[in-house]
């Protein structure tokens, strides 16, 4: 499935996503945001997979009978199924919850504002640190700043500038 994702800014309210029912489609989401999922056919009911004993990844929520609403909770990824009138299955999408990071490079650019050269991205279960420094030190400090926000999970491709 193909998919498209409007830039909106956060105070513009969430971005907008155009389900295709022709193959699987791949989502991407943040925990603690929200997309609009908007279906060329009407939507009677989602169901999202959640595993016994695992935290809840996403909510789902029909809104209208084209519309639904996905709030990611907690990392992990799961599957959308999508059924229309008649109980037809209509889609089913693969998603995966990300944390997110905002605040870890926010930090980052605050404490190391020469540092111009550190990517962090994440994924359902590690944050990975990639990039230059300047120095040891350095390194070191941003490998403090990211151990809270998954505690051994942090994966670091950082290099030392020469």
């Amino acid at each position: 499935l193909a998919f498209v994702i409007p830039c909106f800014a956060w105070a513009q309210g969430p971005q907008r996503i155009t389900i295709e029912t022709a193959s699987t489609q791949k989502l991407a989401l943040t925990v603690g945001k929200s997309v609009i999922l908007s279906s060329p056919d009407r939507v009677k009911r989602v169901s999202l997979g959640t595993p016994e004993g695992i935290p809840e990844i996403a909510v789902a929520m029909v809104l209208t009978p084209r519309q639904i609403y996905l709030t990611g909770k907690t990392p992990g990824v799961t599957n959308l199924t999508i059924w229309g009138t008649n109980d037809k299955l209509s889609a089913v999408m693969d998603l995966e919850v990300s944390p997110d990071i905002s605040r870890l490079k926010e930090m980052i650019q605050k404490i190391m504002p020469e540092e111009k050269n550190i990517q962090a991205t994440a994924a359902h279960d590690n944050i990975t640190l990639s990039g230059t420094v300047s120095n040891m030190t350095n390194l070191n400090q941003v490998l403090a700043l990211a151990e809270p926000f998954f505690p051994k999970k942090v994966v670091n491709f950082m290099k030392i500038e020469h």
